[in-house]
């Protein structure tokens, strides 16, 4: 429960999302004069190409647009305009200068690219119909005086299946299938829990539990925020439900390495724990900013040098945190064999492989992320959605469920501690019993237990007890025998 706190603290710090096909505007300072700014790309699916339900054609909505200052009044010789165009042609080597010389509306020579004066007060709200698939750029252009000038509104564009963003649209199918793929999983591993819960081992059983319910959280946030955005236009701000889905992501990702090393782990220590503590914190703080950046990335165009940046910690912490984990199973692997536990050595093997194929799985999407770059055209779109999202998930999944399958509950499932307390802990080789390790027994010692100075001196009670001779079966019952004289 503290790391699950401590997870929701740190995550929720710094995570924010821009998922939504409008951007607001809030009072936000215009771009210097005869100058332009790229605030926000759109992604347009066209009415031909719409994968989803064909509702319209897609339309692009200025609503609100206005100006303003501190004092409220905006001087004359304001020129200020918001466009909305595709990307190819925001890629050109524009020159604010000669777009304003030659005239915001002028300077675009494709049909799809719209602009939208912005005035004081607000005039008439405009909409606009896109023909072509692809990205879109939203610029705003300052062509007149610079004197501390605000603008206000909205741009809107909702594509033929509703407002989610045209590169989204995939995302809805993989989160359906992954919290029906985790609500599955759970099932089964609730019930092989219930029918074995005699042989349960909390300290493993309870985090693979919370793992998958994790998982299954994540997407299910995921799925409902997705599904909002098709009905209803959010911000770049994002959604209480993007960032708790985000929040979750960053716990389900420290929860997995959580789970690693219980498992390598004999009996916590107090300075096991902060270790754990101390890790997890670094492993949520890493994966903050890159989740962060992967929500914002398409939309602001971060760029790649940005990516790589959020990334390194990320590398660098998950690797030393591999190894440590790896390392801890390694140990146990290598003590299950001197104990003679076979089955437990090799199944320590099999987790200690499944960690190392997880870390090499990460690699691999992290690079097809960086590969995913903002602005791709919409035959692109599935690409993002798979190395974003569907690999990711299905790394975790798998993960997971193999952990249901390997660590499921059996009476010879038994963690590191209860092997060595059970065959190192004292024993004596007795070769009449047949088996190395059994503790051979003797008889007991006699015991005297002696009362003096009672109340009653004329009468001097001894008492002598013999202590009975213990032998240790298979249950430890003991069985004990006195005499008294």
């Amino acid at each position: 429960m503290a790391m699950s706190t401590l997870g929701i603290v740190v995550a929720a710090s710094v995570v924010t999302s821009a998922w939504a096909e409008m951007y607001r505007f809030d009072q936000e300072a215009v771009p210097a004069r005869d100058t332009f700014e790229r605030r926000y790309t759109f992604y347009v699916h066209s009415f031909e190409d719409s994968p989803g339900p064909r509702g319209s054609k897609p339309q692009l909505s200025f609503s609100d647009l206005k100006l303003g200052t501190g004092g409220g009044e905006v001087l004359e010789g304001t020129a200020v305009a918001v466009g909305v165009f595709p990307w190819h042609e925001a890629n050109n080597s524009l020159d604010g200068r000669a777009l304003c010389e030659q005239g915001v509306v002028q300077s675009m020579s494709d049909a799809d690219a719209h602009w939208h004066q912005v005035k004081f007060p607000a005039v008439d709200d405009r909409t606009y119909t896109l023909g072509r698939s692809g990205p879109y750029m939203l610029i705003v252009a300052n062509c007149g005086q610079d004197a501390g000038v605000q603008i206000s509104g909205s741009v809107v564009l909702k594509n033929p299946y509703g407002f989610m963003a045209g590169n989204d649209y995939f995302k809805l199918s993989v989160y359906f299938w992954s919290a029906s793929a985790y609500l599955v999983a759970l099932l089964l591993w609730g019930a092989k829990m219930f029918s074995r819960r005699s042989t349960l081992q909390q300290n493993v059983h309870l985090h693979v539990t919370l793992v998958a319910v994790a998982g299954m959280l994540e997407c299910v946030l995921y799925l409902a925020h997705f599904t909002q955005t098709i009905k209803h236009p959010g911000s770049q701000n994002g959604t209480r439900l993007s960032m708790a889905a985000e929040v979750v992501s960053i716990e389900k990702s420290a929860f997995i390495f959580l789970l690693f090393r219980l498992l390598s782990v004999e009996s916590p220590t107090c300075k096991e724990q902060a270790k754990v503590i101390v890790v997890m914190t670094l492993v949520m703080l890493a994966a903050a900013p890159k989740v962060w950046l992967q929500s914002v990335r398409h939309q602001m165009s971060a760029s790649d040098i940005s990516f790589a940046m959020v990334v390194l910690p990320v590398a660098v912490v998950g690797l030393g945190s591999s190894i440590w984990v790896v390392r801890g199973l390694l140990g146990r692997m290598k003590r299950c064999r001197e104990l003679g536990e076979e089955r437990m050595g090799t199944l320590y093997q099999h987790t200690a492989f499944l960690a190392f194929s997880l870390v090499l799985a990460s690699t691999f999407i992290m690079w097809a992320q960086y590969l995913d770059r903002p602005c791709q055209d919409f035959t692109w779109w599935f690409y993002h959605a798979l190395a974003n999202d569907a690999a990711p998930q299905a790394t975790g999944f798998a993960a997971i469920a193999a952990m249901m399958c390997m660590w499921q509950p059996c009476e010879d499932l038994r963690p590191i501690y209860e092997l060595t307390d059970a065959k190192v802990r004292g024993a004596i080789d007795d070769p009449e019993a047949g088996n190395v390790g059994q503790v051979a027994q003797g008889p007991a010692a006699a015991v005297e237990f002696v009362i003096d100075d009672c109340d009653d001196d004329d009468a001097d009670m001894e008492f002598y007890g013999m202590a009975a001779k213990a032998a240790q079966t298979q249950d430890r019952s003991f069985v004990a025998g006195g005499a008294m004289e």
